[in-house]
C-alpha cells in the first residue's frame, strides 16, 4: 500500500512536471524522481485505513446533507490554493491535470513509444480512477468530512427527473441546463454563472472557440444518454483492450473501448498546432452521436452544441471540451464510469489491464503522468484501494 501513501505524494515545484505528452518513457521517470526529491511538504492525509473502505453511492440514494456536503466540499476546494501549483486553485489543478493530456506533438502522435494516451487508448480507465481517488482525498482534505465522490448511474430515470428531489441537474447539486438567452450559460445552482468562474481553458484551433468564463450546457441536444442494454453490451466484452489499442479496437472484445465509447469514426488527431483535436470536417456534426457510446455519450449529452446564431459551427458545452472537469458532473459521470470498470472486474477475473508490453509508456507497469510512480496495474483493485459502490 506504500503506493497509495498520500503522505508522499509531490508537491514543491508542480510546475516543473507538466511534461508533454509525446516525451519518452524514460524522461518521464526521470522527472518524475527528481520531481519527488525536490518535494518539501507533505499533504495532511485523508487516506483510508484498513478499518476505513470508503462507501460511493449513487447520487440518487445521497440525503439531503450529503448532497450538501458534497457541493461545499467542491466549492471550497475552488477556493484553496492548489498544493502543486499556487498560480491555481487545489480544483482547478485537476482541470488542468485533464487539460495537459490533450497535448502531442504532430510529428509523434500515434507513436506508443513516444506517447503516453490517457483517452481513446488503455490509459483511459486506470488514469482517471487516479483522478478521481486524488480529488475524493482533496475534498476530504478541504472539509474535514469523509466526502465520498457519488456516482451517476446514466440509466437510471430518476437521476435526470427534474422534479425528483434526488435527481442530478436540481439547484441544490449540479444545477441545470444553460439559459438559451445566455448562450447557454448555467444560471441556476451552486456552480451558476457569476459565481462559478473558468480560469483554465480550451486551447488550440479546435477547441479554442468554446472557450467561456462560466459553465456551459445544453442538455439533452447532442446525444442520448446510455441505456441498461448499451451497459449490458459492453459487458459482454471479454477482454479489457485488444489490439490496435485505440479507436478501433473492436469494442465487442475491448471493454475498455465499449465503455469509454469510442469509434472507427472518430476524426480525433493531433493538429499541427500540437492539441488533440478532430479534424476541420467534424468541427459542425457535433450534434451526430452515432459515433459515440456510454461515457462519451454523457459528455455529449451534457456539454451540447451551442448554437451562436450565425453561420459559425456551433461551440461546444464545457463538458465536450479537454477542460471539461471544469464541470463538476465530469466527477459524477468519471464515478460511473469507474463502478462499471470494478463491475466487469468482478464478472470477469483474472482479465488485467492490457497490453502487458510492447506499448511503451502504456503497458501495465508505465507510471501515469503526472502521478509519479502510479501505474495501471497498480490501481486494478479497489478492494485493495479501500473503497466500494453500492
Amino acid at each position: 500500500m506504500a503506493a497509495f501513501n498520500r503522505d508522499k505524494e509531490l508537491r514543491a515545484s508542480w510546475h516543473a512536471s507538466r511534461v508533454p505528452v509525446f516525451a519518452s518513457l524514460m524522461s518521464i521517470i526521470a522527472l518524475a524522481a527528481a520531481i519527488a526529491q525536490m518535494a518539501s511538504a507533505q499533504r495532511p492525509s485523508h487516506a483510508t485505513t484498513t478499518n476505513d473502505t470508503r462507501i460511493r453511492k449513487s447520487v440518487t440514494a445521497l440525503t439531503a446533507s450529503e448532497r450538501k456536503d458534497f457541493v461545499d466540499a467542491v466549492l471550497a476546494l475552488k477556493r484553496a490554493r492548489s498544493p502543486y501549483n499556487s498560480s491555481l486553485s487545489y480544483y482547478d489543478q485537476f482541470v488542468q491535470w485533464h487539460k495537459d493530456r490533450y497535448l502531442c506533438n504532430p510529428t509523434a502522435h500515434g507513436d506508443d513509444s513516444t506517447m503516453q494516451m490517457v483517452h481513446a487508448a488503455p490509459m483511459f480507465l486506470p488514469w482517471h480512477r487516479e483522478l478521481l481517488r486524488r480529488f475524493e482525498d482533496a475534498l476530504r482534505e478541504v472539509s474535514g468530512k469523509p466526502i465520498t465522490v457519488p456516482y451517476w448511474d446514466w440509466t437510471d430515470p430518476v437521476s435526470v427527473n427534474p422534479d425528483n428531489p434526488h435527481s442530478v441537474f436540481r439547484d441544490d447539486f449540479m444545477g441545470g441546463s444553460g439559459s438559451p438567452s445566455e448562450e447557454y450559460a448555467v444560471t441556476t445552482g451552486p456552480f451558476r454563472k457569476g459565481e462559478w468562474t473558468l480560469n483554465v481553458h480550451p486551447e488550440g484551433a479546435f477547441w479554442a472557440p468554446s472557450k467561456t468564463v462560466y459553465l456551459t450546457r445544453h442538455l439533452d441536444n447532442a446525444s442520448t444518454l446510455p441505456t441498461k442494454a448499451d451497459v449490458d453490451s459492453a459487458f459482454a466484452a471479454d477482454e479489457y483492450d485488444v489490439p490496435p489499442f485505440n479507436v478501433t479496437s473492436d469494442r465487442h472484445r475491448s471493454f475498455r473501448n465499449a465503455l469509454e465509447g469510442e469509434r472507427p469514426a472518430n476524426t480525433m488527431a493531433c493538429s499541427a498546432d500540437g492539441w488533440i483535436g478532430a479534424s476541420a470536417g467534424d468541427l459542425g456534426r457535433l450534434g451526430t452521436s452515432n459515433r459515440f457510446t456510454l461515457h462519451n455519450m454523457v459528455h455529449r449529452w451534457v456539454g451540447g452544441a451551442i448554437s451562436q446564431g450565425d453561420a459559425r459551427p456551433p461551440r461546444r458545452g464545457t463538458m465536450i471540451l479537454p477542460t471539461s472537469p471544469n464541470d463538476p458532473v465530469f466527477f459524477l459521470n468519471h464515478a460511473n464510469v469507474d463502478r462499471l470498470w470494478s463491475e466487469w472486474q468482478a464478472r470477469h477475473p483474472g482479465r488485467t489491464y492490457e497490453p502487458k508490453t510492447g506499448h511503451n509508456g502504456n503497458t501495465a507497469d508505465s507510471p501515469m503522468v503526472p502521478f509519479g510512480p502510479i501505474t495501471p496495474q497498480a490501481v486494478e483493485n479497489i478492494a485493495a484501494l479501500r473503497y466500494r459502490y453500492e
